[in-house]
């Protein structure tokens, strides 16, 4: 699961002072990488799901207490671009550029495993170790 990037968007809920995590529907290719790789025999050994238990357990995910999907304000691609143009990056870096985007341009702060977020001025990497 180290190559899935995960989003903490928080949001202040405006009717208490209640603090929510929420998971923008833009970040569904994340939550789809999860699913693919909890599939994949490769990743899982003999511990990998079939589709419906995949998808069942992206579901059990999304019902947790406390996740709720964000509204984006900004789709984030003019600071893509920026980032795109502000070092030489390699093809495999293109969506963790449109993630560092999303995560900077809707002032959430980005969570992974993966060093190559550090590339990124003006993200607010939270980096797991």
């Amino acid at each position: 699961l180290l190559a899935i990037n995960l989003i903490d968007a928080v949001e202040k809920d405006h009717e208490s002072t209640k603090t929510k995590r929420t998971a923008s529907p833009r970040f569904f290719s994340s939550l789809l990488g999860l699913v693919r790789l909890v599939m994949q025999p490769k990743v899982m050994g003999g511990a990998a799901l079939m589709p419906a238990d995949a998808s069942a357990l992206l579901e059990t995910f999304l019902q947790q207490p406390g996740v709720s999907h964000a509204q984006p304000t900004s789709d984030g691609w003019d600071v893509f671009h920026l980032l795109m143009r502000q070092a030489d990056l390699p093809p495999r870096l293109c969506t963790d550029a449109h993630l560092a985007a999303l995560a900077i341009t809707n002032q959430w702060r980005l969570v992974s495993f993966d060093r190559d977020f550090q590339l990124f001025s003006g993200l607010n990497l939270l980096e797991l170790r």
